[in-house]
C-alpha cells in the first residue's frame, strides 16, 4: 500500500464518518420535532412552540433584514425553498423528505407572512 493509497483512506473515511454523523443528527432531529420535542446540540430537551407569537419571525426564517426589500424577500426564499425540496432528499429516506417538508412549509409560510406585511404597507 502506497503513501497516496493510505491518505485516500483516511480521507474518505473522515468524510464518510462527517456524511454519516450529518445524516443520523438531521434524523433525530426530525424524530425529536415528529414527538413534539426539540433538543439543543447537547441533546437538552426544548419546549416546541405552541404558537405563532412563539415561532420565529418570517426575517429570520428567510435570513433577510427586517426592512429589506420585496425583491430580497422574493430572493431569499426563492434561495431557500430550491435548497430544502423534498423531491432533492426523497433518495435519502421519508425521515429526510419529512425534514424538508416541514422546513419547506416554515420558509413557504415565512414568505406569505412577509408578503401580506409588504403588501399592507403599500
Amino acid at each position: 500500500m502506497t503513501i497516496v493509497d493510505i491518505i485516500t483512506v483516511v480521507v474518505c473515511g473522515v468524510f464518510g464518518f462527517g456524511l454519516v454523523w450529518l445524516l443520523i443528527s438531521a434524523a433525530q432531529r426530525f424524530l425529536s420535532e415528529k414527538a413534539g420535542t426539540r433538543s439543543d446540540d447537547a441533546g437538552n430537551e426544548l419546549s416546541t412552540p405552541e404558537t405563532q407569537d412563539d415561532a420565529r419571525s418570517w426575517h429570520e426564517v428567510l435570513g433577510v433584514d427586517e426592512g429589506c426589500s420585496l425583491d430580497e424577500i422574493r430572493q431569499a426564499y426563492q434561495s431557500l425553498i430550491q435548497q430544502h425540496q423534498p423531491d432533492r432528499v426523497a433518495p435519502l429516506g421519508p425521515e429526510f423528505v419529512g425534514v424538508a417538508e416541514q422546513r419547506a412549509k416554515e420558509i413557504n409560510d415565512a414568505y406569505q407572512r412577509a408578503l401580506s406585511l409588504r403588501q399592507g404597507q403599500d
